[in-house]
């Protein structure tokens, strides 16, 4: 089975985060290693949780599996809360190169979240370089290329979204940034996947008709099915469609959206993805 070494932040209660990264890691027939990078009651949309950082166990678990005999195949990372977590996993994975899925999760609405200081993607600069693909959401995308994203306050355009894509690119040139939470026009949400090309950003659009329903946990949910199917070898042009239609169908499902998406009876439509073991590659689409 592949191995997935998973750093994220987990919650006791709230379907977000390692708690989202598990099981569908777990259902798709990856060997899933959790490693937290802090431990909290609740997710940080409850404005009394408390945020346990675990810096020791991360530095002691990095340290622990180079002496493991089943290596680690890919690195998943979520939730980085400090500047020293961000540097130890950076160092980690530059002395052990590695596949590395990156879910910068550090805000949303044009706003950090409220643990975060005003430049703290700064510290997560490094490690993006390092990465192979990244799921920001565009509140995301434009923290840690610092664009001015007075922008939400706006209809956001084409023409800034390629702005963007072109310093994202300067940030990492060889990753591919896979932009959630984009809305052009109404009812339709779009994710942008951007990569290198000769002269200018290769840029391919994905659209799905907009749920109206909120729910927490949507960009956890959306890139671990995404990094799960690409782990799989499955294609971004099959893995975005799926992980869309997954949150979608999620939405229209969940009850308690402050709780977390209700995607457990979805399950079955991830199927199909699975790898046990790893076969050859089929493009259904989902259904």
């Amino acid at each position: 089975m592949t191995h997935v070494l998973a750093i994220n932040d987990l919650p006791v209660f709230g379907k977000v985060a390692g708690g989202v990264t598990y099981p569908i890691f777990s259902y798709l027939g990856l060997k899933t290693a959790l490693l937290p990078t802090c431990v909290l009651p609740t997710h940080l949309g409850y404005k009394d949780s408390t945020l346990y950082v675990e810096t020791d166990l991360l530095k002691t678990s990095l340290a622990h599996s180079k002496k493991l005999n089943d290596p680690v195949d890919h690195v998943v990372v979520g939730f980085v809360p400090t500047a020293e977590q961000a540097e130890i996993i950076t160092k980690y994975l530059e002395e052990k190169p590695l596949p590395l899925y990156f879910d910068p999760t550090i805000g949303d609405n044009g706003h950090y979240y409220r643990y975060f200081q005003t430049d703290f993607a700064k510290a997560l600069v490094p490690l993006a370089k390092v990465a192979d693909y990244l799921t920001p959401n565009i509140t995301e995308a434009c923290l840690l290329t610092d664009t001015d994203y007075s922008v939400f306050s706006q209809k956001i355009t084409v023409s800034f979204l390629k702005e963007l894509a072109q310093k994202l690119l300067e940030l990492n040139p060889s990753a591919k940034w896979i932009v959630s939470g984009i809305e052009l026009e109404e009812s339709v949400i779009e994710v942008w996947v951007i990569s290198q090309g000769r002269e200018q950003p290769l840029i391919k659009r994905f659209r799905e008709h907009y749920v109206m329903q909120k729910s927490v946990g949507v960009g956890d949910c959306f890139s671990q099915v995404v990094f799960g199917l690409l782990i799989n070898h499955y294609s971004l042009e099959v893995a975005i469609p799926v992980a869309m239609a997954f949150i979608k169908e999620s939405l229209q499902l969940t009850t308690d959206p402050f709780e977390g998406l209700t995607y457990e009876p979805l399950f079955q439509k991830l199927l199909p993805y699975r790898r046990f073991p790893i076969n050859e590659e089929v493009s259904e689409p989902y259904q």
